[in-house]
């Protein structure tokens, strides 16, 4: 695995956020909002921090929920990524039923992503 540089961890972060900010609304009109959220993907995201960013997470004192707070979840957007790419259609269907425009923004903010940490990940 290789480091990435200031500028490309500037940027990811940046795309991260702004995915985040386009599922949160996907999860937020969820018939049953914010119900992929589990304890195995708190303790994948508390795993991914500290490899590949050198973070220890501190979690909240929800049991089930470990980073979840009474307004969602506590973590940065980059610090958990399978978390803030899921959406339920694209992870079931691969786009947005009836919207093109969001489903293209998703995968126009996904592939800048992916491009960037396959300068990170390209190796292994």
């Amino acid at each position: 695995m290789k480091k990435l540089i200031k500028k490309d961890k500037r940027k990811l972060i940046v795309l991260y956020k702004q995915m985040h900010e386009l599922t949160l609304l996907e999860c937020k009109k969820c018939r049953c909002p914010f119900s992929c959220c589990d304890s195995f993907a708190c303790e994948l995201t508390k795993q991914y921090a500290k490899e590949f960013w050198n973070i220890d997470l501190i979690p909240t004192d929800n049991k089930k929920l470990p980073f979840m707070s009474e307004t969602g979840c506590i973590i940065s957007p980059h610090l958990r990524p399978s978390c803030t790419m899921h959406t339920c259609e694209i992870n079931s269907l691969g786009i947005k039923k009836n919207d093109k425009e969001w489903t293209n923004k998703y995968f126009e903010l996904r592939n800048k992503i992916e491009i960037i940490e396959e300068k990170r990940f390209g190796d292994i």
